[in-house]
């Protein structure tokens, strides 16, 4: 299994997650592929969009569970926000298509509003209007694969 992760160039306030996942075949029969991303507060993930796209066949899955778990205020500032974890089923290894050597999925994310930089606050008034804007860094963990079996009885 091999998972490649990186961002398409952003639109502003909107950068989209792309995975190209190639898989091996399954470990056993009753396994299903999962990727997990965790998402910093400085990240949405807004859960109205990922499913609709989901349920429109969008995101490049045609099946399968998309979960958003954990903070699921849009609006909320970073300094107020939680993190989350989108959950994606890549595929059960009972699928026709199971076989497929590649996934590609692009998840749209959003950015929060960042905490006013008081530095830089005071430095814009007193050159006003230089047209420079600070900058903020983010980070995120890397996205998670893995497989889970359903035990046997």
């Amino acid at each position: 299994m091999a998972l490649q992760a990186s961002f398409e160039p952003p639109q502003g306030f909107h950068p989209v997650l792309h995975l190209s996942i190639s898989h091996t075949p399954p470990p056993a029969t009753s396994c299903s592929l999962y990727t997990l991303i965790s998402l910093p507060p400085s990240f949405i993930a807004d859960r109205y969009q990922l499913s609709q796209l989901h349920g429109e066949g969008k995101l490049g899955l045609q099946d399968g569970v998309l979960e958003v778990l954990g903070e699921g205020d849009l609006e909320a500032a970073v300094w107020k926000a939680k993190e989350a974890r989108v959950l994606i089923e890549l595929g059960r290894s009972d699928e026709e298509d199971s076989g497929k050597d590649k996934i590609d999925l692009r998840v749209p994310l959003h950015m929060r509003y960042q905490k006013p930089d008081q530095k830089r606050r005071r430095k814009r008034s007193e050159d006003a209007g230089d047209g420079k804007l600070g900058r903020v860094e983010v980070r995120m963990d890397y996205p998670r694969m893995f497989w889970a079996c359903q035990e046997r009885t």
